[in-house]
């Protein structure tokens, strides 16, 4: 008997101190509003974070595009100065070079 009490004691306790802890539906503890208002300014972070890695990934696309075309650049330059300079094919080193100069331009001005 005496264990039934405490069981019902404990158990009338615990009810008393998770209503406490509970707040009632529709109720906000933190009084900032209700739950649209959570919702939103959830997907609102969600929007702005992959709007942050999104404006990431360009910028890191960007750069390895650069990189990729100065060495392209550099490569076609070198191999149409070398043709033009020791007379292999002037006709085409020539215009390798003017290629390299103007990927240059489009790597160093455009992007």
């Amino acid at each position: 008997m005496a264990k039934a009490i405490v069981l019902i004691g404990l158990l009338v306790t615990s009810l008393c101190v998770f209503s406490w802890l509970v707040a009632p539906v529709g109720a906000d503890p933190d009084g900032g509003g209700d739950i649209e208002d959570k919702f939103r300014s959830t997907i609102e972070g969600w929007v702005s974070l992959i709007q942050s890695n999104v404006l990431w990934i360009s910028e890191a696309m960007t750069g390895l595009v650069r990189g990729v075309i100065k060495a392209v650049y550099f490569i076609v330059g070198l191999a149409g100065f070398l043709m033009w300079s020791s007379g292999v094919s002037k006709y085409s080193g020539k215009r390798l070079v003017l290629g390299a100069v103007a990927m240059a331009f489009v790597s160093e001005v455009l992007l």
